[in-house]
């Protein structure tokens, strides 16, 4: 019962802060509808969460806050429809930074300039054609743009849009925006109007026939100087070779950082996979992972631990070896545990030392119990035995087998340190010493110094 009120109380604060982030966008939107009114707007209404429509100085807008997120910004986007009659042309109004000049040079960006060298200096024109563009740009729209400044202006073929970085919703700026988008809707009907008539009156001096019968081209040219498409298609294909090289750049970039992170994984699993002590099995307390089942061999001879036992190889491959004892009193110590298998003795080579283990074997193959290793003596290289199918040299060094190059891990020492000890390994002075030969937890190990190692 204590479990309900707790989860009670979380889908309270989770609802709650829900329910507040819901309420404060109401409010900015709220906030933003006061600011269509005071400009002006006798509709203004409320869409949803974050957008306004209202109609300003004859013009319908639709004004939307973008709260942004992870790896955007908040910004403010204001729509308006483009003008009946609004002349053949494509602006794009941006501001200057220190690459644009580098790009107009290379022909992946168009900048067209108005004569005003203070706008001019601030302002990116992209834009087709320039002489309507021109005609577009007033000292009044001019004026407005570099109030609006920084945003992105953007006039297509029946859309004019605004985007510009922040939420919006102050009465002044809010004002600011929608008197320029109206004002700049009303300068393309004018401009449309100015060179449509001029055009007419340039073909009926030709003499080209009434409205009625104008063609589709003449249609066109009605609304934008001679060579309007011309410059239009020229405008649209610079943009989208600068659309392709972003995205060829963004491509190239999420290469590279796939094939740096390839080869930095691959260099760090080398480097890991090198500096890894030679440990084909991990150590545990009571008990290790079993080795593979090693092929019969035949007899190998005889040879010795710490402890004066004597042991032969039965059989054997890689680094594991079953053995027998070579008299009968020698038996496993390892407790009964079914689990494991059967208790008996295995001979390990993977390490620095080669040991003879108290351990298990079943069918699938040998456990050590490494408290009950102990090294393999020697007097002569001849007296070691030797791992079946390796090319590992085993040796005898200062009277114990091993193998030289290999580095000491931490069951070398614990062998070393019950070497001498006796078979068992549960006394207490047996368990302390094992305590402080497992403090070592990476290769290479040394030995305490109540471990005495030849």
């Amino acid at each position: 019962m204590a479990q309900v009120p707790a989860l009670l109380l979380t889908v309270l604060i989770f609802g709650g802060f829900f329910a507040l982030i819901i309420w404060l966008r109401r409010r900015e939107a709220m906030g933003l509808c006061n600011a269509f009114v005071a400009a002006g707007s006798s509709d203004a209404r409320v869409k949803g969460d974050d957008t306004v429509i209202g109609t300003v100085q004859g013009v319908r807008m639709t004004c939307t806050i973008y709260q942004g997120g992870k790896h955007s910004h908040p910004h403010t986007v204001l729509e308006a429809p483009t003008p009946a009659g609004m002349p053949a042309c494509e602006i794009h109004l941006f501001p200057q930074d220190s690459g644009d000049q580098r790009r107009v040079e290379r022909g992946v960006e168009i900048d067209v300039e108005i004569g005003d060298p203070r706008f001019d200096a601030a302002v990116v024109v992209e834009a087709a054609p320039a002489g309507v563009v021109r005609a577009v740009l007033d000292d009044h729209l001019r004026a407005c743009v570099l109030q609006m400044m920084p945003c992105q202006i953007d006039v297509t073929a029946g859309n004019l849009h605004i985007r510009k970085r922040g939420r919006i919703t102050n009465a002044y700026d809010v004002r600011t925006l929608t008197e320029s988008v109206a004002y700049l809707s009303a300068r393309l009907g004018q401009v449309g109007a100015e060179l449509g008539a001029e055009r007419m009156a340039a073909m009926a001096q030709q003499g080209v026939g009434g409205y009625r019968g104008v063609g589709a081209s003449a249609a066109d040219a009605a609304f934008g100087p001679p060579g309007a498409a011309d410059e239009l298609a020229h405008l649209q294909a610079v943009r989208a070779r600068r659309t392709r090289n972003s995205q060829a750049l963004f491509w190239a970039v999420a290469g590279g950082i796939i094939l740096v992170w390839v080869f930095v994984a691959k260099s760090t699993a080398t480097k890991n996979a090198s500096s890894a002590p030679p440990v084909t099995t991990k150590p545990a307390t009571d008990a290790t992972k079993p080795a593979p089942t090693p092929a019969a061999t035949a007899h190998s001879g005889t040879f010795r631990d710490t402890e004066g036992r004597s042991f032969y190889e039965r059989g054997g491959s890689g680094a594991v070896a079953y053995v027998d004892p070579a008299k009968a009193g020698v038996v496993p110590l390892a407790s009964a545990n079914p689990a494991y298998g059967t208790p008996a003795f295995g001979l390990w080579f993977d390490t620095h030392f080669a040991r003879v283990c108290d351990g298990y074997r079943d069918g699938t193959g040998l456990r050590a119990v490494y408290e009950g290793c102990r090294p393999v003596t020697c007097n002569a290289d001849s007296d070691c035995p030797t791992p079946r199918g390796e090319t590992t040299m085993i040796e005898c060094i200062h009277g114990w087998c091993g193998v030289r190059a290999a580095p000491m891990d931490v069951n070398d020492v614990v062998a070393a340190c019950m070497a001498g000890t006796g078979p068992d390994w549960r006394s207490a002075s047996q368990r302390a010493l094992v305590q402080k030969a497992r403090a070592c937890k990476h290769s290479p190990c040394t030995p305490p110094p109540e471990c005495k190692v030849p």
